[in-house]
Formats: structure tokens, C-alpha cells, sequence
């Protein structure tokens, strides 16, 4: 797929000084600004790479260097020349569930940056065809009560969802979210019973994480058995419930159950009977994805750190940008991160 990585990597590098010179720069001497007419006689894109020059580092390709709203402290995005813009959009696109430009434009500025990146985005998201034939307009919540929770792992909800069997028998996907960091957990199942039920919730979440504050659901009997309380009381987890006919009262999941169902949608007709094969992938995809109300993807704010995914990997991202540091410093400042992103997180989710 990237064949010619390496080449290509340094094209952003050339690119810049090719611009220096153009523009009458030398990184040896004081850079002086273009004049009016020096600057009406360049392209719009070399313009808006001038513009950016106070923030290029060279290390061996060219990064951009941002203070990361997320996290406070400096980060790098690695100026990506034109021949692999698209190829980026893919894989931050096509393999990472389908989401909406918005989303798929924050997965890229995570690590990436070019000129004009937000309307190269919106125009190849409005002109893919899986999200054209299978996404329907978003539909709105109405009289949700809100449930607050201000710390990962302290209310997980849960509920099934039924689909049409797969290969292998699967029919059901029990579905769990953390409320608070939005990361979700999902398993694809032949039934609805108590003992799948509680088969999950340790296997998924308890063995995973740990054990939540609560678990919340409707008031569906495979929920409300006794097998399910004994496992709540074992490992001092509550349990709690919606209210009768009122199983909206569910928010979060009935939210994540529609994402998960048009991510599913977008899979073509050939690999809709193996859906269950694919249900990894869409939770990959949807946990390593910005949340709309957070400002940050689930997976970061559960375990404090990026994933580092193949489209890295493939072109040499992330460049090295901490210094070797003690094991006690370390923490130290991953605990100031942690919590940094949990005070914004709550901060954004309280506009909601």
C-alpha cells in the first residue's frame, strides 16, 4: 500500500526548503517576510505553508509543532506531501469505521497536518459511497434524563442489541460503555440469557478493567437475575436500572447501539454474514476516534495514552519526542495529563 514511503517522507522536507528559496529564505540568515507583491505571485498552498514556517521542525522529514489542546504539552504532526494525502484519509476513513468528516479530520490532526486538510476532508467524505448508500441523517434524543459521571470505570451501561444471524449463529451483541470516557466494549453472542449476560460483564469489563463503581441496564430479566446481582455483590459493583417503559433513560448505549449500527452498515454484502468477525474492528475504530462530547477518543482518556495505529507505523509516526525519563517522573506526568483531560472532558460534556 505505501510502497514508496520512504521516498515519500521526505518529500515534505524538500518541499520546505524548495519554499525557502522561492520565497528569498535562508535558514542561515534572518528570515524576511514576503512583500505584497512577492506574496500575490504565490499559490495559495505555498502561502499557508509560509505561514506556518515558525512552527516547522526538520528531523530528518518535516513535523509541524502544536501545543496539543488535549493534553497541554507539545506535539508533532507530520506535514504529509500530496501523494499521501488521500491514502492517509483512507485509512483514517474507509478502515476507521466510516465516521463523519468531523471526526475522521480529528483522527488526522492527531498526527498529521497539510494545507486546506479540513476541506480536502469534508470533499472525500461527501464523496464516499458506503457512507452515502448506508448512513441516515443522525437523530436527535428527546427527553433523555442526563446521567453524570466524573471518573472512568464509575458507571459502565449495558444492553443487547439483535441483528441477523451471522456464520457461527451469532444474533445478538451485548454492548457495554463506560460513561464517562465513552469507551465501549461489545460481544457478539447466540442469546440473550443471564448466563451469557454475566459471562460478558466479567470477561469484557471486570477481567479488563476492573471493577466498576455500578452497571446499569433496563430492566430486561437476563439483567435483573440472580446470577447477575451475585456477580455485582462478589466484586461490590451496583447495580441499577431504567425506569419501566422508559428504557431511554439507557442514553449512552442507545447512542453507541446507532453508531455501531451504521458502522456495521457501511460493511459490503459480502462480509455482512461474517458481521461478528468484524465487530473488533468497529470497536477499534470507534474507541481510537475523537467523541463529540469529550474532545477526546475513548481509548485515550481510559488508558492515557494514543494508540499508535498502522497508518503510523507505515509511515514512521510518531517522531521521538520525550527524552528518556525515571520511572516516578514518568507517572508524574502521566498523572498530570490524565488529569488535565479529565478536567476538559468534563468541562465539554457539561455543554451537552
Amino acid at each position: 500500500m505505501f510502497s514508496s514511503v520512504n521516498n515519500a517522507s521526505t518529500a515534505p522536507a524538500r518541499v520546505f526548503w524548495g519554499l525557502q528559496n522561492r520565497a528569498g529564505l535562508d535558514s542561515r540568515k534572518t528570515k524576511r517576510p514576503l512583500q505584497p507583491p512577492e506574496r500575490q505571485r504565490e499559490a495559495p498552498k505555498v502561502l499557508r505553508l509560509l505561514r506556518e514556517m515558525p512552527r516547522l521542525q526538520l528531523q530528518g522529514v518535516l513535523y509541524r509543532c502544536i501545543q496539543d489542546p488535549n493534553t497541554n504539552v507539545p506535539c508533532y504532526q507530520l506535514l504529509l506531501p500530496q501523494s499521501l494525502q488521500k491514502e492517509a484519509f483512507t485509512c483514517c476513513h474507509d478502515k476507521m469505521g466510516h465516521f463523519a468528516a468531523e471526526k475522521t479530520l480529528k483522527t488526522l490532526q492527531t498526527n498529521y497536518y497539510w494545507p486546506h486538510m479540513a476541506t480536502d476532508v469534508q470533499k472525500w467524505c461527501s464523496e464516499c459511497q458506503p457512507c452515502t448508500l448506508r448512513k441516515r441523517p443522525g437523530m436527535s434524543a428527546v427527553g433523555l434524563t442526563p446521567v453524570v459521571a466524573s471518573y472512568p470505570l464509575e458507571l459502565i451501561t449495558m444492553d443487547f442489541l439483535s441483528l441477523e444471524a451471522a456464520v457461527g449463529s451469532f444474533q445478538n451483541i451485548m454492548v457495554l460503555t463506560d460513561h464517562f470516557t465513552k469507551f465501549a466494549w461489545a460481544a457478539a453472542t447466540r442469546d440473550q440469557t443471564a448466563a451469557t449476560t454475566v459471562r460478558v460483564m466479567w470477561q469484557q469489563v471486570i477481567q479488563y478493567v476492573g471493577c466498576p463503581s455500578r452497571f446499569h441496564s433496563d430492566q430486561g430479566p437476563n439483567f435483573e437475575a440472580a446470577v447477575v446481582k451475585q456477580l455485582c455483590d462478589l466484586y461490590g459493583c451496583k447495580k441499577s436500572h431504567t425506569t419501566p417503559y422508559h428504557p431511554e433513560g439507557n442514553g449512552l448505549t442507545e447512542r453507541f447501539n446507532r453508531t455501531l449500527l451504521a458502522m456495521l452498515g457501511t460493511l459490503v454484502d459480502e462480509k455482512k454474514q461474517r458481521w461478528a468477525d468484524y465487530l473488533s474492528e468497529m470497536l477499534h475504530a470507534y474507541n481510537n476516534t475523537v467523541h463529540s462530547s469529550t474532545g477526546y477518543t475513548p481509548s485515550y482518556l481510559m488508558f492515557g495514552r494514543h494508540v499508535r495505529t498502522p497508518l503510523d507505523v507505515m509511515l514512521g509516526y510518531p517522531v521521538d519526542q520525550q527524552n528518556t525519563v525515571g520511572l516516578e517522573e514518568w507517572i508524574g506526568r502521566h498523572h498530570e495529563r490524565l488529569h488535565y483531560a479529565y478536567k476538559r472532558a468534563d468541562r465539554v460534556a457539561n455543554l451537552y
